[in-house]
């Protein structure tokens, strides 16, 4: 019995989440788009080889920090579900709460990256950068 209402609480969770990340940009299919407009646009701006090696830092940073934040979801989940007792008021709590601060936490890992993306670029690449965004976007309107 206990090892029923423990998947039945795992899969309730995990149905759960997705439904509230349906809102979220970084879950949807433009963010999609944008994440490969962005990587052909990167790499037409003729990176030098330390550029490339920071940028592959920055990654490998974020990918450790994001890790981080799901490992902390994945701790207060386990800990709702391994309880004695089912605790509702937590469980909400967990998917209300903790999910959005979650996903502020990734999405400010992720505009912290950016950020530090852009800045290793030069003068002439962010232009460059900047206009090839605006080509897109242009494309993109109706």
């Amino acid at each position: 019995m206990q090892k029923l209402l423990t998947a039945t609480l795992v899969s309730a969770a995990f149905m759960s989440a997705p439904a509230l990340a349906e809102t979220d940009d970084l879950r949807s299919e433009n963010a999609v788009q944008q994440h490969k407009i962005s990587q052909a646009s990167f790499e037409k701006l003729n990176l030098t080889a330390e550029q490339k090696a920071s940028m592959k830092s920055i990654r490998d940073s974020r990918r450790e920090e994001m890790k981080q934040v799901w490992q902390e979801w994945r701790k207060a989940e386990n800990s709702l579900i391994q309880a004695e007792r089912f605790d509702e008021s937590r469980a909400k709590a967990l998917l209300e709460r903790d999910y959005r601060m979650m996903k502020e936490k990734e999405k400010l890992i992720l505009l912290k990256a950016r950020h530090a993306t852009y800045n290793i670029l030069t003068p002439e690449q962010k232009s460059q950068l900047r206009t090839m965004k605006e080509d897109v976007l242009d494309k993109m309107e109706p």
